[in-house]
């Protein structure tokens, strides 16, 4: 149950949001392969995870009021 919902919050992410955060929370990539296939700095991916994280955050304590 859990993992469904957590599904559907991720395809909830915008781009690039979404596809940095499966890359790196599922798919264990480094920041240093995000950051070239964006063409990026690796702070970029850095801060975008975070964000992608946080929005996740957001999301799921708005959905426990």
């Amino acid at each position: 149950m859990l993992k469904s919902k957590m599904k559907v919050l991720v395809e909830r992410l915008e781009e690039p949001y979404r596809s940095v955060f499966v890359a790196k929370a599922l798919e264990e990539r480094p920041y240093e392969e995000l950051s070239a296939q964006y063409g990026k700095s690796e702070s970029w991916a850095r801060v975008t995870y975070h964000r992608a994280r946080e929005k996740l955050r957001a999301m799921i304590e708005e959905g426990e009021k």
